[in-house]
């Protein structure tokens, strides 16, 4: 029977804090030696719900399982292919038993539920060098990504951040609510990044769709804080 005026257990913030201490020390050293002089988690401890610890800790441990050169159009293809959303030949274009091989390899890679369903080995022979190669990258990389990954959302913020995607400059009022916004994540960057892209040119050229894109980059690849 569900008793709905139980009252909740009491937790002892100080063994709760305490705890978290501890986890976030063992964290800690997930951090590159830059982020490390500039991020203290410990300072943390007490304050975070077990879903956020337990979501930063997957996060920590997982990124740097990721590219630094991490490429979304290519992995948004591998899931167009893996998922059957991309044409693929009806007849062969390459040698199938070498596609074979390197589709038996790849599905080695799949959880153990998927593999009846992927059907890769229906592909052998059909796939383009490309197509073979993005399938690869796609389902090498995605159990290192965040559940709920939006491929296409994280190609668009990576082309903004490139320069790539950008319109010419609004109105004044929008440019200086987007210059102000971009100054301050620009000072949270990584140095690395810092010295590789100045955000705050774009300030004024972006849409909602473009800036919003930017920033859920950046809060992902950069572990930046963007609000």
């Amino acid at each position: 029977a569900i008793v709905l005026d139980e009252p909740a257990p009491e937790v002892d913030p100080e063994t709760s804090a305490f705890e978290q201490r501890l986890r976030l020390m063992e964290l800690q050293g997930q951090l590159t030696e830059e982020e490390g002089g500039q991020i203290r988690l410990v300072d943390l401890a007490g304050d975070l719900t077990e879903e956020q610890l337990a979501a930063l800790r997957h996060h920590l441990l997982t990124r740097n399982r990721v590219p630094e050169d991490f490429d979304p159009a290519r992995f948004e293809r591998g899931r167009r292919i893996f998922s059957r959303e991309e044409e693929i030949a009806n007849t062969a274009v390459a040698d199938a038993a070498a596609q074979r091989a390197a589709l038996a390899r790849i599905d080695s890679k799949l959880l153990e539920t998927e593999r009846g369903s992927a059907k890769l080995e229906e592909l052998a022979g059909r796939l383009s060098a490309g197509q073979l190669d993005a399938l690869d990258y796609h389902v090498s990389l995605r159990a290192d990504l965040p559940e709920g990954f939006d491929a296409r959302r994280s190609e668009l913020g990576l082309r903004v951040l490139r320069g790539e995607v950008a319109g010419d400059v609004g109105s004044p009022a929008h440019t200086r609510q987007q210059l102000d916004r971009l100054r301050t994540i620009q000072k949270r960057l990584p140095w690395r990044v810092q010295r590789r892209y100045d955000i705050t040119r774009l300030a004024g050229r972006l849409d909602r769709e473009q800036f919003d894109a930017l920033l859920g980059f950046i809060e992902w690849r950069f572990w930046t804080r963007v609000d």
